[in-house]
């Protein structure tokens, strides 16, 4: 398995992966014995998404906001739905994991 190298513990209260060393926990709950609760973590990357918001009409369906990214803009601008941008352009920038 690839990865960090640093082992994470699943917290179920907060419901997130959280750094931990297995050897500061109950041998009950340490990761031989409790091995869906460890994992090794994983690498991640930050990734870069660029996109507007357009109101579309879509008759008996309604109003939708849509969010569409550079390749589409044009075309979404001829689509008969096409109502207006509620945004300029926006890019966002998420870490996710490898």
């Amino acid at each position: 398995m690839e990865g960090t190298g640093e082992t994470q513990y699943w917290d179920r209260v907060h419901k997130e992966w959280v750094d931990g060393d297995p050897n500061e926990f109950p041998s009950s709950s340490q990761p031989q014995n409790n091995p869906n609760k460890w994992r090794i973590k994983p690498e991640t990357t930050t990734v870069c998404i660029t996109y507007k918001v357009a109101v579309m009409n879509f008759g008996g369906e309604g109003v939708q906001l849509l969010l569409y990214g550079p390749e589409s803009y044009e075309c979404v601008e001829e689509s008969d739905s096409f109502i207006c941008w509620d945004t300029e352009e926006r890019i966002v920038e998420v870490e996710v994991e490898v």
